[in-house]
């Protein structure tokens, strides 16, 4: 079996090609497995988990501040700066990864 005959796919989180069997399985998706590989997904729930310790009172009982709240962590992980434009640098990110 050669190397490209092995189903493959790119990881949203860290970008990088991995093989079907790198991801978790999702009966949600088109091709039946997570957007993100299962290295990227523990990284994820442990830096989630150890925030949601630590989560602000007010976020506990408005489901829309969570979710807000959750995602400037997630783009926090992934190296974007809040307080800026994160559309912007995803964009500068993609050109750079095509270039």
């Amino acid at each position: 079996m050669t190397d490209n005959s092995i189903p493959k796919k790119i990881c949203r989180l860290c970008g990088e090609v991995k093989p079907l069997t790198d991801f978790s399985k999702n009966k949600r998706t088109s091709d039946g497995r997570t957007n993100r590989c299962k290295s990227c997904d523990v990284e994820v729930q442990q830096v989630s988990a150890q925030h949601a310790i630590h989560m602000p009172e007010k976020y506990l009982n408005d489901s829309l501040e969570r979710d807000i709240y959750g995602a400037r962590i997630l783009l926090t992980i992934l190296g974007y700066d809040v307080n800026g434009d994160v559309h912007a640098q995803f964009m500068e990110r993609m050109r750079k990864r095509k270039g």
